[in-house]
């Protein structure tokens, strides 16, 4: 069990004073972005987006072919399909391909943007809205993504590659995966997150296809709707 205490945004000092503003309504902000931070803005959001014409037929082929070879996905594969839907619409959050998912804030934008569905499908009967993550994979930006700290220690993945992270080989990677899984240690999750990793990465063939597989092992069950953008 655990206790929930719940926190204005004013109260936490580790978020900045403009994020804290935005959260808050500050008047001095308001000129700078369209809808209030509320859920009843999102009915007027939605106005918006439908008169946005897309390709809805191209992006359910996609995703369709990138989760072909993925297992345990029955929740996404509902998701994906109801995309091809005009009534559909997404809560989209990215991130870089970081090491076994790097900075905490990697997961806390996902799990952001499942509870935000989850709210606006609860609160709107009208329209369907699926959490969306795009991970980054075009990203050339190999040394913000190649370094994790757990437990007050830093692991680095040490390769000579260049180029799209995503489309990287996975030469080096057990390395830093078993120093990691090492660090673990014997505590209650240690052996299921171990289990994870090495399932994401015996069925990869390169880096980005390795944290497409982990990510949806972490929150396929939940919907979670994963793009890699680098196509």
């Amino acid at each position: 069990m655990y206790k929930k205490i719940s926190l204005s945004f004013d109260q936490i000092p580790q978020l900045s004073s403009r994020d804290q503003a935005y959260q808050l309504g500050a008047n001095a902000l308001q000129g700078f972005y369209e809808h209030d931070v509320a859920l009843s803005s999102f009915e007027e959001v939605v106005k918006v987006k439908k008169a946005q014409k897309i390709n809805r037929n191209l992006i359910v082929r996609e995703l369709e072919h990138q989760y072909a070879d993925i297992i345990d996905k029955e929740k996404v594969e509902q998701h994906i399909k109801a995309l091809g839907d005009e009534g559909t619409y997404t809560i989209i959050t990215a991130h870089q391909p970081s090491l076994l998912t790097g900075p905490l804030y990697f997961i806390y934008k996902i799990c952001s943007v499942i509870s935000l569905t989850r709210q606006l499908n609860q609160h709107y009967s009208d329209f369907k809205v699926v959490p969306a993550f795009i991970l980054g994979g075009e990203d050339h930006d190999f040394e913000e993504i190649a370094t994790m700290r757990m437990f007050g220690q830093e692991f680095t993945w040490e390769t000579d590659q260049k180029g799209s992270t995503g489309r990287m080989s996975l030469d080096g990677v057990d390395k830093v995966l078993g120093e990691v899984k090492e660090r673990f240690g014997e505590s209650t999750y240690a052996g299921d997150l171990r289990e994870l990793i090495d399932q994401a990465f015996s069925a990869s063939s390169t880096y980005g296809e390795f944290m497409f597989r982990l990510v949806h092992s972490l929150f396929g069950a939940h919907g979670l709707v994963i793009l890699n953008m680098d196509n």
